[in-house]
């Protein structure tokens, strides 16, 4: 903040993102203060009690910042600025390793938290968001897609997103903002999700953090016999978590098969993926799903075994359900 006799120059910073710049003078004919130009926002919220300087972290506030003018609240959009109720979908991913899930949650940190708390932060009113799916605590997206809505958005959505990674945390990153139409649903609107889930064979440094090692041989051309079952069924109760509150099992998966990746002729490790297709999936569906293909590719499940299992909709007969760390949202559809 800088001082001279007549001009009062004030800008806020957080995360080094340039949150407001404003300039006040004193020679009103009445010496009281107007606002003559600002950018962006008037004052950043939440930030009471600490004056942010670029490139330096928050330091204790001395007592009071001069306050902007009521006027800023009031102020025109500047041009080139949209305007009206608007709702805008978000392309965004995230490692999710260390979220409790995309949903909010009571006691822990989430991807949907994260965004909502940066989209209230940057455009100064509080902002729900809406995504096309809750991904489960350590599960990660490649895409994921939500919805908000704003009544003015003072600026275009490209340099909306440009300040949303700025600052969000690393593991998040917006790809883009769109204005949609309002009949347009990130949850509802969808046509299909695709989810991938990873696995190794052998020991690897490198894949253990997004990929589940397998420990014994399996047999991928048998796991597939029994993926392609899946698109024989509708009704996938015995894939979904015990206890969870859901209307219906219905599903309809139209795609469900094992790919390796690469040849793999160099290493002894082979890289395999799950991938499955449905227009909607039950909690903890596709870890259960996989959990009971490997089962059969161990062949402790046989064919007819495992289509028993699908067809007596219960959990208990089902596999186990995989760790969250190899799963992937990797694509969904409108």
């Amino acid at each position: 903040m800088f001082f001279c006799p007549s001009v009062l120059l004030s800008f806020y910073y957080y995360n080094n993102v340039l949150l407001s710049f404003c300039l006040i003078t004193s020679f009103c004919p009445n010496d009281t203060c107007r606002l003559q130009k600002y950018a962006e926002f008037a004052e950043p919220p939440n930030v009471s009690g600490f004056f942010f300087e670029k490139g330096a972290s928050a330091l204790p506030f001395q007592e009071k910042v001069v306050p902007l003018p009521p006027q800023i609240t009031k102020a025109g959009t500047p041009s080139g600025c949209l305007t009206d109720d608007m709702r805008y979908f978000i392309t965004l991913s995230y490692d999710g390793t260390r979220f409790h899930g995309w949903q909010v949650q009571p006691n822990g940190i989430s991807v949907q938290g994260e965004l909502q708390r940066a989209l209230s932060l940057i455009l100064r009113t509080d902002i729900q968001v809406t995504g096309a799916g809750r991904t489960d605590t350590g599960v990660h997206a490649r895409m994921m897609v939500a919805h908000f809505e704003a009544t003015t958005l003072p600026f275009q959505p490209h340099d909306l997103a440009y300040k949303l990674n700025r600052l969000l945390p690393q593991d998040i990153a917006i790809q883009k903002i769109e204005p949609v139409s309002e009949d347009l649903h990130a949850r509802f609107s969808a046509t299909s999700r695709t989810y991938r889930y990873f696995v190794h064979t052998g020991k690897s440094p490198f894949l253990r953090h997004y990929s589940w090692q397998a420990h014994y041989a399996l047999d991928f051309p048998l796991m597939n016999e029994a993926a392609a079952m899946l698109l024989d069924y509708d009704d996938f109760g015995a894939f979904c978590k015990s206890h969870t509150d859901v209307k219906t099992t219905i599903c309809h998966v139209t795609h469900a098969q094992w790919h390796k990746v690469g040849d793999c002729k160099s290493t002894t490790t082979e890289e395999w993926y799950f991938e499955i297709t449905a227009n909607r999936f039950l909690r903890n569906m596709v870890r259960a799903v996989v959990g009971t293909l490997i089962d059969v590719g161990r062949h402790r499940l046989t064919l007819a075994d495992f289509r028993r299992v699908v067809e007596g909709k219960r959990r208990t007969e089902a596999g186990e359900s995989m760790p969250a760390n190899a799963l992937f949202l990797e694509n969904i559809t409108y």
